[in-house]
C-alpha cells in the first residue's frame, strides 16, 4: 500500500502553468504584474497559467512567453521550457509548420539581368564619349560639325549611380503583416525591445 500511495502524484503531474501560477501566488504578485514586468499580454499569461496553448501560433511563441514568465518570477527558465516542449508536442504537431522569413528584403534588390544590363550601358556611354573626345571618328574630320560643350556631357558623367554609394547604418523600420511577438537585443546582449505587435504596427 505506501508503494501506490508513493506513486499517486506521479499520475497527475504539475503543469508547467501551474507551477507558474504557484511561484506567482508566492510572491503576493498579480497576473497583471508578470505582465507589467514582461510585456506578454495579460490573455496569454491566463492561458498559460491554464495550460491553454490553443491561441498562440507555435511552441515558438509559447516557449518564449513561458521563459519570460519565468524569469519574472525567478523560476528555472531553462527547465521549465524544456516541460513545456514535451507538454505542447501534440498539441502543435498537427498545426502548419511556417516557413522562417528572410530579413534581407529581395525586392531591394534589383534582378541580375538589370544590373548587368546596366551596368554594359554604363560602359558603353563611358566608350562613346571617350570617342568623341579622342578621336575625329565620328565628326569627320571636319569642323562643321560644332563640337557638343563640356557642360552638356558632364552630366551623365556627374549624376553618379545610386546603386554605387555603399549603405552604411541608418534607421530600420519593421511593419507587422500579422500579430508576432518581436524581441530585439543591442550588440551588447542588452534587451533593447520585446512586445506582440499588432498586425500594421511599427517600430523604428
Amino acid at each position: 500500500m505506501d508503494g501506490e500511495a508513493g506513486e499517486t502524484p506521479n499520475l497527475f503531474p504539475v503543469k508547467v502553468g501551474e507551477k507558474l501560477r504557484d511561484a506567482r501566488m508566492a510572491q503576493g504578485l498579480e497576473l497583471a504584474d508578470i505582465a507589467s514586468r514582461t510585456r506578454v499580454p495579460l490573455r496569454h499569461l491566463a492561458a498559460i497559467e491554464a495550460s491553454d496553448y490553443s491561441g498562440l501560433p507555435s511552441t515558438t511563441y509559447a516557449t518564449g512567453f513561458v521563459k519570460a514568465y519565468a524569469r519574472a518570477v525567478g523560476a528555472d527558465e531553462v527547465a521549465l521550457a524544456r516541460e513545456l516542449r514535451a507538454e505542447t508536442s501534440a498539441t502543435f504537431a498537427a498545426r502548419e509548420v511556417y516557413t522562417s522569413y528572410d530579413p534581407e528584403d529581395p525586392v531591394r534588390e534589383p534582378p541580375s539581368a538589370l544590373a548587368w544590363g546596366g551596368a554594359i550601358v554604363a560602359v558603353l556611354l563611358l566608350a562613346a564619349v571617350g570617342l568623341w573626345y579622342g578621336t575625329d571618328l565620328f565628326r569627320g574630320g571636319t569642323s562643321a560639325v560644332p563640337e557638343p560643350t563640356p557642360t552638356a556631357l558632364a552630366t551623365p558623367e556627374a549624376t553618379p549611380s545610386p546603386a554605387a554609394t555603399p549603405v552604411s547604418g541608418g534607421q530600420v523600420t519593421l511593419i507587422a503583416t500579422q500579430p508576432v511577438w518581436l524581441r530585439i537585443y543591442d550588440a551588447a546582449g542588452t534587451r533593447l525591445y520585446e512586445k506582440e505587435m499588432a498586425a500594421g504596427e511599427r517600430y523604428d
